[in-house]
């Protein structure tokens, strides 16, 4: 059995035709149905049941399908593995973060990474969002990790969806809303709200959402450089500030955390990459940190 036997079968499994599959392989039919007739005997089990209107998958093929998926898979890994060890004497991975959304499991697939690499220079900043954008559009940095997507920068960049954080609010100690175990939006209509500096039309958009949503126009306060000057702004007694659940993790500030519905929009914290950085070191890397957060498993 070789690999190629398994790359005909999942395209004839996930076409349910062969002339389709053959198409999206770019063989002729005949070799492809003797192919894969090899890899029944082979198997020694009918994987295929043959009609008029195609092909379907016998109980033998849906399991057989599942791991000749996986196979492809890690034999795809490995090749990425073996690229990314060709580069270890020279290799360089710049990844970039914010402090208040940092994310252990980027942390522990940082240190897998070093353990499988230990000779790839690997270089970790801290930067806010806006900053890794720069970066990444300059070429300074390979991936980033932030809590907005920039719509206007996805000709160039990629933002991939890594978590859906719930929505809390931060309030002034003492302040009478904090009495409650949940917040509503409604119950912030008369606050005056923190927001950041700068204007990401995706956020604005979010935002202004809610508020409406919720019946009222927002008043905006003060706005703040980043998270740490929001809340810091909070705790003064300034306004409210709406926050990712795990921001109250990282904040020794005298703010008190509030949840909000959990039927409200989600806060989404995406990783970030050059849609022309083809480095086998940040494909690994990828793939390392998908696989601890069960993203496209």
């Amino acid at each position: 059995m070789e690999l190629r036997h398994l790359r005909y079968f999942v395209a004839v499994a996930e076409e349910l035709n062969f002339t389709r599959a053959a198409k999206r392989l770019r063989v002729s039919q005949p070799p492809l149905s003797r192919q894969v007739q090899q890899l029944e005997e082979e198997a020694g089990a009918k994987l295929f049941v043959r009609g008029k209107r195609g092909v379907q998958l016998t109980a033998a093929g849906e399991f057989f399908l599942k791991k000749a998926r996986l196979i492809l898979a890690e034999s795809q890994q490995a090749l990425q593995l073996a690229r990314a060890a060709q580069q270890r004497e020279t290799g360089h991975l710049a990844v970039a973060y914010t402090a208040t959304i940092f994310d252990p499991v980027i942390s522990q697939t940082l240190r897998q990474f070093r353990e499988k690499f230990p000779l790839v220079e690997l270089d970790v900043r801290e930067m806010s969002g806006l900053q890794q954008t720069e970066a990444l559009m300059e070429g300074k940095i390979d991936m980033g990790y932030v809590a907005v997507r920039f719509p206007e920068l996805e000709k160039e960049l990629t933002f991939e969806c890594m978590r859906r954080v719930p929505v809390w609010v931060a309030l002034t100690p003492g302040h009478p809303l904090a009495k409650k175990r949940v917040v509503k939006m409604e119950d912030l209509a008369n606050e005056a709200f923190i927001l950041p500096t700068w204007t990401i039309t995706s956020f604005q958009e979010w935002f202004l959402k809610i508020c409406r949503t919720a019946g009222f126009m927002p008043k905006i306060a003060q706005r703040a450089e980043n998270a740490h000057g929001m809340l810091g702004l909070v705790s003064a007694g300034v306004g409210v500030a709406l926050v990712p659940e795990i921001a109250k993790q990282f904040m020794p500030l005298e703010v008190e955390f509030r949840p909000l519905p959990a039927s409200l929009p989600k806060f989404e914290f995406h990783i970030v990459t050059r849609r022309d950085n083809a480095s086998p070191l940040l494909k690994v890397f990828l793939e390392m940190l998908r696989k601890k957060m069960g993203v496209g498993a």
